[in-house]
């Protein structure tokens, strides 16, 4: 068993990898023993983090949760290589 544990943001309105089918999946690897740590954004998009406007126009950058997201992954990076 790996002793990385995943982080995941999930988008609340992805239609590309839809929140619940996710956490089914994170639900799974726990109970196979997988650290999952998942958090869901409701009001972002599949690629809410790509300033590149991808081919599917329901699809939205959001420039605030893109830098909440990588401060957010700074944040789990740091705690979690801190634990090492």
């Amino acid at each position: 068993m790996p002793d990385i544990p995943l982080h995941v943001i999930l988008a609340g309105r992805d239609i590309v990898a839809p929140p619940g089918a996710c956490s089914r999946l994170f639900e799974r690897m726990i109970a196979n023993g997988f650290s999952v740590e998942a958090e869901t954004w409701p009001d972002v998009t599949h690629a809410f983090d790509e300033p590149n406007q991808p081919p599917d126009p329901r699809m939205e950058y959001d420039a605030d949760a893109a830098a909440r997201a990588r401060a957010r992954i700074v944040e789990i990076l740091e705690r979690e290589l801190a634990a090492r």
